[in-house]
């Protein structure tokens, strides 16, 4: 299972499309608390949590920081405009195998999901 974490509706919108015709489960969520909510109710193991980093709310991280807490065998995606380091720079989690710059297309998309799932 995947939780999604975009609070950009269109761009939410294309993520679940491309993730769930690729044959993903999908937990679609338009902001942290939401997705942390959704994550403490899930009784299905969440494989990977992609998140925008910069929301309203609660920020990326911290969404999967507090998700980790409910699925700890969880790996993470980040998303973000900015490059790895300026978007994480504090995170435990902030290595490039755990982040994708926007823009993106589906392959790349696709291809990292499948990556960050092999590393869970």
């Amino acid at each position: 299972m995947i939780l999604l974490v975009e609070n950009e509706p269109s761009v939410r919108g294309f993520l679940q499309t491309a993730l769930r015709r690729a044959g993903h489960h999908v937990i679609s969520t338009g902001s942290g608390p939401e997705a942390v909510s959704e994550a403490a109710r899930s009784t299905v193991p969440i494989d990977l949590v992609i998140t925008d980093v910069v929301m309203t709310g609660i920020p990326g991280p911290r969404v999967a920081e507090l998700v980790s807490k409910s699925h700890p065998r969880a790996a993470v995606l980040f998303l973000s405009d900015y490059s790895s380091a300026a978007a994480v720079p504090d995170s435990p989690t902030a290595d490039p195998l755990a982040f994708l710059q926007k823009p993106f297309s589906v392959e790349a998309l696709l291809a990292k999901v499948q990556e960050r799932l092999a590393h869970s």
